[in-house]
């Protein structure tokens, strides 16, 4: 394998609720005052994962996902997607960005510690 594992950190919007997401990133690009801000919205906007799920079953090398609740632009249900379809995925979820930021570097380093 060409990877031990994999740590994907805050996966985003996919499949059905991808184009909600375009939408509210193309609203919110058009609404700033700051065009370096804008460009780097409507990028965002415009990106999309297509691939069929079932391709993911490929990857079977051990893969973390870690989420954020109620964050929209990347939301749980696509790293639920993501576990349900890849192999060997543990997936954690925090329950704000400061909870993130105070328990992911320890579980990441855990899991990098088991590979």
């Amino acid at each position: 394998e060409a990877f031990k594992g994999l740590v994907l950190i805050r996966p985003p919007t996919m499949y059905a609720t991808r184009p909600p997401a375009q939408a509210n990133l193309r609203r919110i690009a058009s609404t700033t005052t700051c065009s370096r801000d804008a460009a780097v919205l409507l990028s965002a906007a415009a990106t999309a994962l297509s691939f069929p799920p079932h391709t993911l079953q490929t990857l079977t090398a051990p893969t973390l996902i870690l989420a954020i609740e109620d964050d929209p632009t990347h939301p749980v249900s696509s790293a639920t997607l993501l576990a349900n379809h890849l192999p060997n995925a543990t997936t954690h979820v925090a329950t704000t960005p400061t909870d993130a930021s105070a328990t992911w570097p320890r579980v990441i380093a855990e899991f990098l510690q088991s590979l």
